[in-house]
């Protein structure tokens, strides 16, 4: 996964979902 994907993927995440810091932590260490 390169960074673009990465940074859009968070970026997703947070407008669809507004995820806690805590579950965007988890989520990056599933990279």
């Amino acid at each position: 996964m390169n960074a673009a994907n990465f940074l859009e993927g968070i970026t997703v995440m947070v407008k669809l979902a507004k995820p806690k810091k805590e579950e965007i932590e988890s989520f990056c260490e599933k990279l």
